[in-house]
Order: structure tokens, then C-alpha cells, then sequence
């Protein structure tokens, strides 16, 4: 705000003038202060009552102080200027990262289970996802092993051609696929990790 007087005073005039102006500044600043004290309480207000959160919402924050969100984002921002580009894997892993594809590649062992066959009894993927999102620790080192080795549908053709020479990347493909249609209702981070273009597709770089 700004405010511009053009007054002719007399000297005699000048200290009730001063005094005029003080009581404008101290209304203005008190005002002021008002404005934040009431954003303060609606804020602690909000607070009280807490987030009506569901139980998807839950997974996400559980599993937050174990992903590195500048790493996260600088791999997906990744993902998205190298579509279609399968990367050499490193030669090695954090101690983090090596647990995640551990983990991952037990998922992927129940995840397998009658995939291919409709008519026969199928796991819970659902609450195997689930059971990766309700643990932080876990959830995290797997997105850190995706994130290192390319993206979700290399992780999983990576562990599939160590356990079977000839594994079909094709078949790997489509288990990350859909990896990433149930990882997006409880661990969106793992499924923003599913290359849009596949990967497998093209020669190694």
C-alpha cells in the first residue's frame, strides 16, 4: 500500500500531524498481525481435525521417509527424455538398492504364480502390493533398484533373465504392466517407474 499526502501544515500543527500518522501505522500493523493470527488458527484448526485419509492414502505416507523424492524425481524426469532406451546395468549396487531387487525378486516369485493361466487359483496381488506399501523400508529399496536399473520394466525382465537365460521379454513386459496397475492404487512411486515405451524393444545401449 502506499500513500501519498500533500499537506500544508503549520509548525504549531506538526506534533498532533505526528501523532495521526502513528495511529494509522499502529492500526495498519495491528491489523496486520490479525490477519496472520487468524490464518494461524484456521491452519491449527485444520490440523486438529487431521486428514480424512483412507487406507490407500496411508501407503503412500508410510512409505515417503525412505525415498530420496530428488532422486525420484530427477529418474522419472529421466524415464521420460529416454523413452524407449535400455541402459547396461551397473556393475554394482548400494547395499539399499541390492536388498530392493531382492525383494522384488521374491514379489515377482508369488506375483508369477498362475499369471498365465486364468482359469487356475491366482494370488492376492493386491495385498502382496499392499504388504510392499505398509513397509517403508522395503517399498523404498525397491523403488531405489528400479530407479538405478532403468525402470520398472527392466527391473523385472533383469531378475526374470537371471533366473531363466531365455526368459521371454515379452512375458516381462506385461508383468510390469501389471506391476504398475496395482503399485498405482497403493505405491504410486513404483508405478511412475513403468517406461511408457518398452525398453525391450531396442538394442542395449
Amino acid at each position: 500500500m502506499k500513500l501519498k499526502f500533500d499537506i500544508d501544515i503549520e509548525k504549531d500543527e506538526m506534533g498532533a500531524f505526528k501523532e495521526l500518522l502513528k495511529g494509522l501505522i499502529q492500526s495498519m500493523g495491528d491489523e496486520a498481525s490479525e490477519d496472520w493470527d487468524s490464518e494461524d488458527e484456521d491452519s491449527s484448526s485444520s490440523e486438529e481435525q487431521g486428514p480424512d485419509l483412507e487406507v490407500l492414502e496411508n501407503h503412500r505416507k508410510q512409505v515417503t521417509d525412505n525415498i530420496d523424492f530428488e532422486e525420484y524425481k530427477n529418474s522419472y524426469e529421466m524415464h521420460q527424455s529416454h523413452l524407449g532406451v535400455r541402459k547396461e546395468p551397473p556393475k554394482t549396487f548400494s547395499a539399499h538398492q541390492a536388498k530392493g531387487k531382492e525383494i522384488l525378486a521374491d514379489l515377482l516369485q508369488e506375483w508369477e504364480i498362475n499369471f498365465a493361466d486364468e482359469d487356475a487359483e491366482q494370488p492376492d496381488r493386491l495385498e502382496l502390493m499392499h504388504n510392499l506399501g505398509n513397509d517403508g523400508r522395503r517399498a523404498g529399496a525397491v523403488i531405489s533398484y528400479c530407479m538405478v536399473i532403468g525402470g520398472l520394466t527392466q527391473a523385472v525382465h533383469t531378475i526374470r533373465e537371471e533366473n531363466a537365460a531365455d526368459a521371454d521379454p515379452d512375458f516381462s513386459r506385461i508383468v510390469a504392466a501389471n506391476l504398475c496397475q496395482v503399485a498405482s492404487l497403493v505405491l504410486p512411486p513404483l508405478a511412475d517407474l513403468y517406461e511408457f515405451s518398452n525398453p525391450l524393444t531396442y538394442e542395449m545401449e
